[in-house]
């Protein structure tokens, strides 16, 4: 492959000289088309039928990502019928006339009339006759379930895929898989068969599902606004639609054009295949072309009828009402990706916010602006500047649209510092080369496929935003922002109705745990073996102690400049305030910097930093600093001193302050908020509760002056360095050592152990007027116990299977259902959830069915083993390496263990029985006490019914954000 270096920067250079040293040998069997300036080593081989295959062999661990690609999406769907292309991603994973069927013959006339009866439903006009229909189809359905079952997930699970999942945008639909490598031809196989006949059973749970997903879309204030923001840019049919599709064309579905779309869309001539990852390009290519893939016959696609351009020709403004606080979302239109200009609205948009210092800064919009979002959206016709933002208090959304107006036409006028051209330009390399692992270069692949873009062009985007200059931005503003469509979301009853779903019968389990004679014969095709490869703490992971005391852990990193800094602070009380520390430190002065001066130091440096809570451990506090390594020091001093001289400012941290009252009442509005409060609730009480989370209550007890003191006092106490960076350790000691020199002034109080707060069943009701119902099913376990670690890992996997197949697969109440083993240290409370959506109306039924399954967990030996089989296979073929190997190491030493914990599970499992599992199930779960949480509209629940699962305790959501 011949690599052609010129215009990239040197730190991409040296990444790709490393990155091709791991290449497979060269392939001679096949014509490949390879690519210059491309930092991995792509090659392209198209067969005679059209299909592409993007290959990127490396031997860095031995998985394979694995995707096909079809160019097809939401533009394509017809006008009547939107929303057809997203819910057949969904029907494709419902098998074939060999996956999944067992008397194919009786099954087929049974599948050929529900055909024929969603027609008549579709048609007829009368509500009543539409019932009738529909239960007739579900009468059918049953039977036909009898002759199949839905194995092609749990045949890819069985592999030792870790994913197995797709998703449809505008302008493609999407398989992804991430596999073991000795799985590639039993993956190609799989997929070859897909695609050849797919048999669309379980249409209408599979509709049920979609039906959760759309509610979720929709009554979801931002998405909803998403959504008519999409219809209200875009005039023209073709753009207009929205992935999901609107609920009137799902509510009357057509498996006969879902079959016509199937047959136009899904042909070679529009499929792509990626693999990046450990395989022979030649094999690769070899079992694609002897596979079904290479048999398809190509097909003619559709020319659209798009009438005009997507672009703006003058403002489109509209209002709507949700149960968010006021907030605006808007769109300004540009060119495509794969223009001469398309490589300029990601610049300007990077220009606009990036994070650090941007026009948002400048044009002091965050004054106005209580939050903002913004990103590009590519699409192969247009690219797309998407803005989110909700007004601070007295701030109009008029008002809030009009500061954002200002502040973009800064790229018109050039209005911003010279040197910023130079630093966004950096940024976004720097965002490129951080990330070379097989899971985003296969997410390079697919947007060269997707969007229809040369590999010279993709890649060249990253040369020319070297060569940005102010001109190119001030005519590309000039031509591309002076119109935008924007949604005014105000507080309100929300124009979204929820509908009503016909319950079905649950489909039959006849042949649950029956492998079809398609699925023997993959499981009987001979794969190597592929031997586990554990981390070695010893070797690869170094630790020391700064002169203070302070610890470090410490992995070198050999693939680019880049350096990641994390401090970890254990929580002290107090501490659920430090949240306001970022929104505060974002406007704050310190004795040397102005906000914008630091903003802009630390810009020029290459440098960011976030404040979070660590979400493995809730006692933690982390302070994550990264950047270019050859400004470490320089970046970790001016943030450290920056941190430690801040000037106390009343009004602006009285503003925090307020602003944090605002959003407090906004959350209480929210299951998303509610839901891990009400969780904590249950399992540490009250008190917990609140000292874990920033209340109204602590609100109005802080003082500027104090709180700059405890921001200054992070740096003194004891803390914890993770850092990974390509210096050597001496380096790293020496720096810490001249920045950190103060003595360790506060010391963390030991963890009290905190235990169970309930000696009974509960049911806890959190009344919540939405079209969706959240029901959590929660216990805690007996104390961690890490020698059974292995039954805690298979209490996850089994019981997330069995919930998802009945509450999703059989019966389509659900569009996930969810099962978790929250492993905390020996002084928290040990505990399992499962958790799901569901409409409103059909909340009752999934309550009664979920607890049915969890706690009456059916235990199958084919089940159980196919867990075993495929956990086995995903860690033998899982690999740590860079920054992983520390989180690895952390994640180890948390589990209790002081090696590579995957050593224990893979000996542990072997000898795990499903008796084993049943007496811990038995112990931990269904012989322990639980509670019930469930957030939504209380009224449309059978409370008395409800009483069965335990004592009923009505909880006010603002009880859980007052601190009270």
């Amino acid at each position: 492959m011949n690599l052609v270096f010129k215009g990239l920067p040197l730190c991409l250079i040296l990444i790709i000289a490393t990155f091709s040293c791991n290449n497979a040998p060269n392939s001679t069997k096949y014509d490949y088309e390879t690519f210059e300036n491309v930092p991995y080593d792509l090659k392209v081989h198209t067969l005679k039928n059209g299909l592409k295959i993007y290959l990127v062999p490396n031997q860095d661990e031995p998985t394979i990502e694995a995707f096909v690609s079809v160019g097809t999406g939401s533009k394509r769907d017809p006008n009547h019928l939107t929303g057809l292309a997203h819910y057949l991603e969904h029907l494709l994973f419902n098998g074939t006339d060999s996956i999944g069927a067992f008397d194919f013959e009786r099954e087929k006339p049974l599948l050929d009339e529900i055909s024929k009866k969603f027609e008549e439903h579709r048609l007829a006009q009368d509500p009543e006759q539409k019932k009738a229909i529909f239960k007739i189809i579900d009468s059918l359905s049953f039977a036909a379930s009898k002759y199949a079952n839905f194995e092609q997930r749990d045949m890819m699970f069985k592999m030792g895929a870790y994913n197995n999942n797709a998703s449809t945008t505008t302008y493609r639909t999407k398989f992804v898989n991430k596999i073991p490598a000795n799985q590639l031809e039993k993956w190609i196989l799989i997929y070859a068969e897909v695609f050849r006949n797919p048999v669309f059973r379980g249409f209408q749970n599979e509709l049920d599902a979609v039906f959760e997903e759309l509610s979720e879309d929709y009554s979801n204030g931002y998405g909803l606004a998403g959504i008519r923001l999409h219809e209200n840019t875009f005039p023209n049919q073709v753009f207009h639609k929205n992935t999901i599709g609107k609920p009137e064309h799902i509510r009357n579905p057509s498996i006969k054009e879902t079959r016509q779309f199937f047959d136009t869309y899904y042909v070679p001539n529009n499929m792509a295949i990626g693999l990046v990852g450990d395989f022979d390009p030649d094999e690769a290519v070899e079992w694609i072309e002897n596979s079904y893939f290479g048999r398809m016959q190509s097909s003619p696609i559709p020319e659209l009828n798009t009438n005009d351009t997507p672009f703006l020709k003058s403002n489109r403004e509209k209002t709507i009402y949700t149960s968010k606080k006021d907030f605006l979302e808007m769109y300004f239109v540009g060119p495509p990706i794969n223009s001469e200009e398309g490589h300029l609205l990601d610049f300007a948009e990077m220009l606009f916010i990036n994070g650090h210092m941007d026009l948002f800064t400048i044009s002091e919009l965050d004054k106005k602006s209580n939050w903002l979002n913004s990103g590009p959206i590519f699409h192969e016709d247009f690219t797309l500047h998407w803005i989110q933002s909700e007004p601070k208090d007295g701030i109009s959304l008029k008002e809030l649209n009009n500061a954002i107006v200002e502040s973009i036409n800064r790229l018109k006028t050039g209005d911003y510092p010279d040197w910023l051209l130079e630093a966004v330009a950096n940024e976004l390399n720097k965002r490129f080369i951080s990330n070379f692992s097989n899971t985003f270069i296969s997410y390079h692949l697919d947007r060269i496929f997707g969007y229809k873009i040369s590999v010279a062009d993709f890649f060249g985007r990253y040369d020319k935003f070297k060569q940005v200059t102010k001109e190119d931005l001030k005519h590309f503003a000039n031509k591309y922002y002076n119109h935008f469509s924007i949604i005014y979301s105000k507080n309100g009853k929300s124009d979204f109705e929820a509908f009503e779903k016909v319950p079905n019968t649950a489909l039959s389990d006849d042949n649950k745990n029956k492998d079809s004679d398609f699925s023997k014969r993959i499981a009987g095709i001979a794969t190597s073996n592929i031997e586990p490869l554990f981390v070695d703490f010893d070797k690869q992971v170094k630790t020391i102690a700064l002169e203070n005391g302070n610890l470090i852990s410490y992995v070198k990193n050999e693939a680019n400049h880049l350096f990641k800094m994390t401090m970890v602070l254990k929580k002290r009380a107090g501490d659920n305030q430090l949240p306001l520390a970022k929104k505060y430190l974002s406007s704050a002065s310190s004795k040397d910097y102005s906000p914008v001066e630091f903003k802009s130091e630390l810009f020029k440096l290459g440098c960011s930093y976030n404040l979070k809570d660590d979400r493995n451990n809730k006692d933690n506090l982390l302070i994550i600093i990264s950047g270019l390594t050859d400004n470490f020091a320089q970046s970790i001093r001016l943030i450290h001193n920056h941190f430690s001289n801040l000037k106390p400012d009343v009004a602006l941290f009285n503003e925090v302050v307020e602003q944090q009252h605002k959003q407090l009442e906004n959350r209480q509005n929210s299951s998303y908020f509610i839901m891990p409060r009400a969780m904590d609730y249950v399992i540490y009480g009250p008190k917990k509760v609140a000292s874990s989370y920033i209340n109204k209550k602590e609100l109005s007890e802080l003082s500027a002056d104090g709180f700059v003191k405890k921001i200054a006092n992070l740096f003194n106490r004891k803390l914890k360095f993770e850092i990974f960076i390509p210096s050597d350790v001496e380096y790293i000691k020496t720096t810490l050592d001249d920045i950190f020199k103060k003595k360790i002034i506060e010391k963390t109080p030991p963890k009290k152990k905190v235990k169970p707060i309930y000696q009974e069943n509960n049911v806890y009701l959190i009344d919540l007027k939405t079209t969706q119902t959240s029901i959590i099913y929660l216990t805690n376990l007996k104390s961690y116990d890490k020698e059974k670690i292995a039954l805690y890992n298979l209490l996850t996997s089994y019981s997330k299977f069995i919930l998802s197949d009945e509450i999703r697969g059989r019966r389509g109440l659900a569009y996930h259902a969810h099962t978790e083993w929250r492993d905390n240290d020996n002084t928290q409370p040990n505990s399992f959830y499962a958790t799901m959506k569901v409409a409103a109306n059909n909340a009752n039924l999934a309550i009664t069915e979920a607890v049915k399954v969890v706690k009456d967990l059916p235990f199958k030996a084919s089940d159980f083993e196919k867990r075993k089989e495929g956990t086995i296979g995903i860690l033998n073929s899982e690999r740590f390496v860079g920054e992983q190997v520390l989180s690895h190491y952390e994640n180890s030493k948390r589990k209790g263990f002081d090696i590579d914990y995957r050593k224990y599970l893979l000996e542990a499992y072997p000898q795990t029985t499903l008796e084993d599992f049943r007496t811990f199930y038995e112990t931990e779960i269904q012989n322990n006490y639980y509670n019930l949480i469930v957030v939504g509209d209380i009224s449309k629940l059978d409370q008395e019914a409800l009483k069965q699962y335990g004592k009923i305790n009505l909880l006010k959501a603002e009880d859980l954000f007052s601190g009270n």
